[in-house]
């Protein structure tokens, strides 16, 4: 049987060991990442600060340090969705306000959509450029009594040959108005006077 003194010392050196143990598991304070290293009950309660701190809910205001409740984000994506819901439909009526309605009404109408879309596409217009046959030209004059620009310029030569012509007879013409006088002369004046003398 071993003596006081050698139980003793084996128990020194059993708690030794354990606290050894201990020591590596839990390992060095000097290399906690904390503010606090030198008491690992301080360095858990400042890390459990930060926690609370960096989960700081707050559902009024929006900001970089906190962050709204789980409540209050599904609010938020909600009314997001149904806000850009709204804006894609444009107050469609309940039997219109899914895109597989939508597709399903484009499809049911497509023969009148296709006939409008022809429709617009036989129409002159007015406030574009737009290239069309000679045909198309001709017809969209008739229908609205304009002439062609060729008949414009043929009209336009013409008026002017004729302005040419007029202002080429200008001297013949003061030639003759010379030659027959006063168109004015009141000749039954000249008459009568003529019959008194």
């Amino acid at each position: 049987m071993a003596s006081l003194s050698e139980s003793v010392s084996s128990l020194a050196t059993r708690v030794g060991a354990e606290c050894k143990t201990l020591h590596s598991k839990i390992g060095a304070l000097a290399d906690l990442t904390t503010t606090e290293k030198g008491n690992l009950v301080a360095a858990l309660n400042e890390l459990q600060a930060a926690l609370e701190n960096a989960s700081n809910i707050d559902d009024a205001n929006a900001s970089t340090s906190t962050t709204y409740s789980s409540s209050k984000i599904a609010s938020e994506i909600l009314a997001a969705s149904n806000a850009l819901k709204a804006d894609l439909l444009g107050g469609a009526g309940e039997a219109y306000d899914t895109l597989k309605e939508l597709a399903d009404l484009i499809q049911t109408n497509q023969s009148a959509i296709d006939a409008l879309e022809a429709l617009a596409a036989g129409h002159v217009k007015y406030d574009a450029a737009q290239t069309l046959t000679d045909e198309q030209k001709e017809q969209a004059r008739a229908n609205i009594g304009a002439s062609a620009a060729s008949d414009v310029t043929s009209l336009t030569n013409r008026v002017t040959a004729v302005e040419g012509v007029a202002a080429g007879n200008t001297s013949a013409i003061n030639t003759l108005t010379g030659n027959v006088g006063s168109t004015t002369t009141n000749f039954v004046t000249a008459f009568e006077t003529a019959l008194g003398a």
